[in-house]
């Protein structure tokens, strides 16, 4: 192979890797999964018959590759995004399945010795094995499938000896989250269910399927193997029955469940999936009420960090984990909109929240967020991009300022004595007769140059501004259009650029060349982005350099290390 055809296979794959990492924001539309699939698949076999060849240079790629599928799904410094991690996960089977096992196997353990975060949770098993059952020509056969059942069930074993025999029997912090989620009869994991039965009864009393002579009687001992193994299960659920398994239940608001609750035990996520239960005051229930003004004090003292978040039992999975950014900005539109009353408390709740996200932070650098705002009904991705928006403009040196992006572009200077859910209000109002669907950065960046002329800022200022494009929609603006325009009016440099994507339907192109010096690039709903730069020099790395050392976290080091003995 030439030195110029390698250099073009380097090249086609970094720029890959780029595009990859410039996309995991989540699809809903059929479509913009499908490209995404599809792309992957090509790289992915293109690289497969490269390192086929015994050629080991190229396993860097799938490294990073890998890795990215772990930064997607990582909740700790990662997006956390299911749904786009099974679909990369899949896809990654279908050419390295051995890999894609063990990246399985990351989810649920342990990655390092000195961090008891996990990346996923076994939540992710049986919902990773539904994606594939609706995805793939063999459903419920597909060997990956197969892999997550002995998962699971190997799981099971170990947690029904420690519940019983160990020296911690019937303490729940010594046994997995596993019982949680393994999925129930007759319910839309039902298929999954049954595997999962006759795959316990297979190794544990393989005589029960193993002696039946007629269809019939095989009915009969799959029904049983079924029934023994829900007891198994149950056994478990109820005798662990976690706060957040009883308000699970369609009994939960019974008064006589209120003794077995215990606040330490209910997640901020519990707390979102639940909130009618928190803020619904009901008649004649002093037990209900006692309750919810012990929760809310609780959840006070964490926000505030009074209350330990990680206590002696985070090794076994129970930990306080923060709520999405966008889920603040999505309820407080809420409430703006339908004007409803009774939500004091549910609005107190967010104002603190937002309030804590910020403690101990500093403001850093000239962040400018440019939203996009030509889409704002129903959209999950818009309320991610608001909230990124005030998050970044909150931490700017440039006091609580963005721009609107429209046809029309809007500067907004948010009061700061206003609270968050008065902030969320004050933009909507600004933002009320934009959403004309026409996202024009260029005429957003000719006003940014229009208030640098007026301000007379040095070079050096305008090189230190860093301009935050939060894209919801196929509108994008690339950098050389941007340097053109500061060109155009006189200036000898142009700010850095940060390209965020929020799009939810759209696959969108690379703005930027790959080793560009003043682009970088994210994507997601996570504030995860904003660690990489609070922690990482912007200046002393280009676009793929960048990304590379993202990707390079230590929490992933493990799967290098597989990866290097697998080849």
């Amino acid at each position: 192979m030439s030195e110029s055809t390698l250099q073009e296979l380097h090249y086609y794959f970094q720029e890959k890797i780029i595009w990859l990492y410039f996309q995991l924001s989540r699809k809903k539309t059929f479509s913009g999964n499908l490209h995404l699939e599809l792309y992957c698949k090509l790289f992915l076999r293109t690289l497969q018959n490269l390192i086929d060849n015994n050629s080991s240079e190229w396993l860097v790629y799938l490294d990073l590759f890998i890795r990215c599928i772990s930064y997607c799904r990582d909740s700790y410094i990662g997006l956390g995004e299911r749904e786009l991690s099974y679909m990369l996960i899949y896809t990654l089977h279908e050419y390295f399945p051995r890999i894609a096992n063990y990246l399985v196997c990351t989810f649920i353990h342990k990655v390092t010795d000195s961090d008891n975060r996990l990346i996923g949770c076994w939540k992710d098993i049986p919902n990773l094995c539904q994606y594939i059952y609706n995805s793939s020509s063999l459903r419920e056969k597909h060997p990956l499938i197969s892999f997550c059942i002995s998962l699971m069930n190997d799981q099971l074993k170990i947690d029904l000896y420690t519940w019983r025999f160990s020296d911690h029997s019937y303490d729940k912090f010594y046994i997995s989250n596993l019982y949680k989620h393994l999925p129930r009869e007759k319910s839309k994991m039902d298929w999954l269910y049954t595997k999962l039965a006759i795959h316990w009864v297979s190794c544990q009393k393989p005589y029960i399927l193993n002696t039946p002579k007629t269809l019939l009687s095989y009915n009969k001992a799959i029904s049983k193997s079924k029934r023994m193994y829900r007891k198994l299960v149950s056994s478990l659920q109820k005798g662990c029955s976690s706060t957040s398994f009883l308000m699970a239940h369609k009994n939960q608001y019974h008064v006589s469940k209120y003794q077995h609750f215990n606040t330490n035990e209910i997640s901020i996520h519990d707390y979102k999936n639940h909130n009618k239960f928190f803020h619904q005051n009901v008649h004649n229930d002093p037990e209900k009420t006692i309750f919810q003004g012990t929760y809310q004090e609780h959840m006070q003292n964490w926000i505030q960090g009074k209350s330990i978040k990680n206590n002696s039992n985070f090794i076994f999975g129970y930990n306080h984990t923060n709520l999405p950014i966008y889920y603040l900005v999505k309820r407080a539109i809420y409430f703006y909109k339908s004007e409803s009353i009774n939500n004091e408390e549910e609005i107190k709740f967010l104002n603190s929240y937002w309030v804590g996200l910020f403690k101990n932070k500093k403001k850093s650098d000239y962040l400018l967020p440019l939203l996009d705002v030509s889409n704002t009904l129903n959209n999950d991705s818009f309320c991610a991009a608001l909230a990124t928006a005030m998050y970044a403009s909150r931490i700017s040196k440039l006091d609580n300022s963005l721009v609107a992006v429209d046809k029309i572009p809007t500067w907004i200077s948010i009061p700061i004595h206003l609270t968050f859910y008065e902030q969320i209000c004050y933009i909507m109002e600004n933002i009320y007769n934009l959403q004309n669907n026409e996202c024009n950065y260029t005429r957003a960046i000719q006003l940014i140059i229009h208030t640098l002329k007026e301000t007379n800022v040095t070079n050096h200022f305008i090189e230190n501004v860093k301009l935050f494009f939060l894209n919801t929609s196929s509108s994008i603006i690339s950098e050389k259009e941007v340097e053109t325009l500061f060109c155009n009016n006189g200036f000898s440099c142009y700010s850095k650029l940060i390209y965020w994507n929020f799009s939810q339907e759209e696959i969108l192109n690379l703005p930027c060349e790959i080793y560009s010096k003043h682009s970088f690039l994210f994507s997601g709903y996570s504030l995860a982005p904003f660690y990489q730069i609070y922690q990482k020099s912007l200046i002393q790395h280009d676009t793929f350099s960048f990304i590379q050392d993202v990707l390079n976290d230590k929490r992933y080091l493990a799967l290098t290390h597989f990866l290097l003995e697998s080849f």
